[in-house]
């Protein structure tokens, strides 16, 4: 569940996040098939910060997080690919904590990736 109780879906194969009310009904898409800030290739999980709205996806094929956030039109690309700091390989799963870090599940490369709570905006 995401602002409005609105609920969001990795639509893994369409390269795409599906946007439904709380009663089911469709309310939109974002995302395409690509690389760019606004697309995605297989994107396998996503999560929603209670507390801000924020939406994370795990962009599995290009190597990073997307964030989005209520207060700004454009996405956040996070991170690249390799397995340093800040870096991923095929990221397969994020989670909220109830204080705002993001946890990847970093597939590629066997580990758990903490991300610190975003500052408050």
């Amino acid at each position: 569940m995401g602002p409005f109780d609105n609920i969001y879906v990795a639509d893994r194969g369409n390269n795409r996040i599906q946007m439904f009310d709380p009663q089911g009904s469709f309310i939109g898409v974002f995302g395409s098939d690509g690389d760019g800030p606004d697309e995605f290739r297989l994107p396998a999980a996503l999560a929603v910060n209670p507390r801000n709205g924020d939406i994370y996806v795990a962009d599995t094929d290009n190597n990073r997080i997307v964030r989005y956030t209520p207060t700004s039109p454009d996405p956040i690309p996070m991170g690249q690919k390799g397995s340093g700091p800040d870096q991923f390989l095929s990221p397969g799963g994020v989670a909220i904590d109830r204080q705002g870090n993001v946890f990847v599940a970093d597939t590629g490369n066997r580990r758990i990736v903490r991300m610190a709570a975003p500052a408050a905006q």
